[in-house]
């Protein structure tokens, strides 16, 4: 089945109004991408760095319960 064509400028006119609400949403998403994509990079920084300290503490830990232990 083929779509309507439309046949007055009111048809055309919803169109283009609807086509112009679509482009202004897009933009809307778009722009949240890029707050996103830095929003997700920050909180893979702040992961990594937790994992470091914790590996750091773990082995600190260690070293700590070692002497304590006499080994």
């Amino acid at each position: 089945m083929t779509p309507p064509v439309p046949g007055n400028s009111t048809e055309l006119h919803q169109i283009a109004l609807s086509v112009a609400r679509m482009e202004g949403k897009l933009d809307g998403v778009l722009a949240l991408g890029v707050d996103h994509e830095t929003r997700i990079r920050k909180l893979e920084r702040a992961l990594w760095i937790a994992v470091g300290a914790g590996a750091a503490a773990g082995g600190g830990v260690a070293a700590v319960v070692s002497k304590l232990t006499g080994g």
